[in-house]
């Protein structure tokens, strides 16, 4: 959420106090005396709105609040000494934490994709990066070409304007460039849209059903049965979840595994989208869609329902947990403990015996 700030008390070479307003309220905010110390000032706030972990290690070190602040409240009344050591430690866990999130959720103020975490978003990535580098050479040079025309052709430089009315040089020039581009961006694209549409041999297998307004997911492979997936309300929402992002029921995924992800609608049309994963997929009553996924780097990862399906389309985030292999194995065995199985489930770095005899030695000990 953009935010202002609104300053009060004594406006010296540092405000006294100041506070965090939704944007939306439009409260007019009165200049301090240097506009660079309000940009810091400014700076300091969104590292603090938006990393509990800076704004803890600010009020361990001194650096802090006056009222209690938590993610999805304003921060009211920060009295400002001096920039101390604790400034700097805080500002130093904010970028730290930046790092790490820009990968999963959307930052204020980010410019350009998400970074990619599996090999279809690069590829994405590259290919979006190519159309912007021929985009804007095709802008620059049409934009001098109208200068030109403007600056050349203009009725006090040109009087007498000529008739003519072919050029058959031109035409054939504007003709066969545009098409020399357009076969430029085909090969490439084609290529792309070929890799994204399934892997030949999936190490495992998520079901995915998008319902009115939740997600349901299945692990087939893993004998997992299907679990839905709901929105936190923002008054249930702990330290370290995102409003309206986080779920109750987060999609556990392995790293390092191709996974094939099918797709369906329980009731209307919805889509399955993640963006850091390269992967928008409607999610159609009566049809089965096709993806897949290879996550490189451990991590939360966040999407969104991109299809319009209702009054809470809004309302219904995902939220993918990538795990080592070991440690997906081990959220297997939870999901079916107690259960009678028939097949026993496939488990990516042991066997199903095997992890029941470690679970009964650690059980025994």
């Amino acid at each position: 959420m953009r935010q202002i700030t609104r300053y009060c008390g004594d406006l010296g070479e540092w405000p006294q106090a100041f506070e965090i307003v939704p944007w939306r309220q439009r409260v007019r905010a009165q200049v301090p005396s240097s506009r660079l110390q309000a940009r810091k000032i400014l700076l300091l706030l969104r590292a603090v709105r938006y990393n509990p972990a800076c704004l803890k290690e600010l009020r361990r070190s001194g650096f802090g609040a006056q009222a209690g602040a938590s993610r999805g409240s304003c921060v009211k009344m920060m009295r400002i000494g001096q920039v101390s050591a604790g400034l700097a430690a805080g500002l130093a866990v904010a970028a730290a934490t930046f790092v790490g999130a820009a990968a999963s959720e959307p930052a204020p103020g980010q410019i350009g994709l998400q970074d990619a975490v599996t090999p279809v978003m690069e590829q994405l990535n590259s290919f979006h990066n190519l159309l912007l580098y021929i985009i804007t050479a095709i802008t620059l040079f049409v934009m001098g070409l109208l200068a030109y025309v403007m600056w050349r052709f203009n009725a006090k430089r040109n009087p007498k304007p000529s008739r003519t009315s072919h050029n058959t040089l031109i035409e054939i020039v504007w003709t066969v460039v545009p098409v020399i581009i357009l076969l430029f961006i085909a090969v490439p694209s084609f290529s792309l849209l070929y890799y994204m549409d399934r892997v030949e041999e999936p190490e495992m297998t998520l079901v995915v059903t998008g319902y009115q307004w939740h997600w349901g997911y299945e692990y087939p492979d893993q004998q997992v049965p299907e679990y839905l997936s709901y929105i936190v309300a923002e008054e249930d929402l702990e330290e370290d979840q995102v409003r309206l992002l986080s779920v109750d029921n987060p999609v556990v995924l392995p790293v390092d595994t191709d996974i094939q992800v099918l797709i369906k609608g329980g009731d209307v049309l919805h889509s399955w989208a993640v963006p850091a994963f390269g992967i928008k997929k409607d999610a159609v009553p009566g049809h089965t869609n096709e993806t897949w996924a290879r996550i490189e780097q451990e991590g939360t990862y966040y999407g969104m329902c991109s299809e319009l399906c209702g009054e809470g389309h809004g309302f219904m985030p995902i939220e993918v947990h990538a795990v080592s292999r070991e440690a997906f194995d081990d959220w297997v065995m939870e999901q079916v403990a107690g259960m009678d199985l028939e097949t026993p489930p496939q488990l990516l770095t042991q066997t199903y015996e095997e992890a029941l005899a470690r679970r009964q030695v650690a059980e025994v000990e």
